[in-house]
């Protein structure tokens, strides 16, 4: 049985042993940019230990574009090119994947390269209101709102209304007003272009 979570704008897929945490990469710059970010831990039951382990090294990005990840009923393996000059020399790792995590990966990896690909345009989108490109926390924003619209089919107007800022508080509010250091963000991100960017991740394109 596979348990899937939330995870700030991701998701973690947890198994009896292992967990996969896949989290978008909300400031790919460029066509062709790494997009998912791939974390394996390992539970208490599979350890010993009294907490999760995660099993990549942290100097090791992790890093990937979804056409580096290949998920069959048994393996995923999730190997990139390291070096530009050397494209038949790839990096990464794979893991033998426990009952139903291959279905649940399946169904995941397409919607946590959406959220990238679509944050990132939006992050475009709103330059110029900005006047900038936006702030880590900005961006960090911009993800959770796209994301209620991936995976949970949040309208733009919903996804909003429940985006979480640094101090873990809603930022964004019709009634109360927007959270004064995210007020020009929230500007920008309900003009017609960037809802119709939103509305069309909702529908999954």
């Amino acid at each position: 049985m596979i348990e899937v979570q939330r995870l700030q704008a991701g998701v973690s897929l947890e198994g009896p042993h292992y967990i996969i945490q896949l989290i978008p990469v909300s400031s790919a710059d460029s066509l062709g940019s790494p997009t998912v970010i791939v974390s394996v831990l390992a539970r208490p039951a599979l350890t010993g230990d009294d907490r999760n382990v995660r099993l990549e090294a942290y100097d090791v990005r992790h890093e990937f574009r979804l056409a580096d990840i290949a998920v069959d009923a048994h393996e995923m393996r999730c190997l990139r090119v390291a070096h530009e000059r050397a494209p038949l020399f790839r990096e990464g790792f794979t893991l033998a994947l426990e009952e139903g995590m291959a279905e649940q990966l399946a169904a995941y990896l397409p919607r946590i390269d959406l959220i990238s690909l679509v944050a990132t345009g939006v992050s475009e989108a709103v330059k110029p209101q900005l006047g900038r490109a936006p702030l880590p926390h900005e961006q960090a924003v911009i993800a959770d709102v796209v994301a209620s619209t991936v995976l949970d089919q949040s309208t733009p107007a919903q996804a909003m209304a429940f985006a979480m800022g640094l101090s873990s508080e809603c930022v964004f509010s019709d009634t109360r007003g927007d959270h004064p250091d995210y007020a020009v963000l929230g500007a920008a991100l309900r003009t017609p272009a960037v809802v119709a960017m939103l509305e069309d991740a909702q529908r999954g394109r």
